[in-house]
């Protein structure tokens, strides 16, 4: 027996079977915010991680720049020393 179910149709839901089914739909809403926003942190932290190794990447390291500081003090050093001996020749 097929019922038309129209705008006069009475349905009957016990306030308990209502209560639970209301929890379950919010319950479930908020744990697909709360997933969404933890995959937003997650891609955040992704991307500044990349950012910050592309960044370490594209630095010259650190003992060819400090060679190169100590290389030009001890040729300042060498012209300085040989200014001095020619002013006391």
């Amino acid at each position: 027996m097929a019922h038309k179910i129209d705008e006069t149709t009475e349905l009957r839901v016990s306030l308990k079977t209502l209560a639970i089914v209301i929890i379950t739909v919010v319950s479930a809403a908020a744990f697909v915010f709360h997933l969404e926003e933890r995959l937003d942190i997650l891609e955040h932290n992704t991307m500044m991680n990349k950012v910050q190794f592309e960044s370490y990447k594209e630095q010259p390291s650190r003992s060819h720049t400090d060679v190169e500081i100590m290389k030009k003090e001890l040729e300042h050093l060498k012209n300085q020393m040989d200014e001095l001996k020619k002013s006391y020749k």
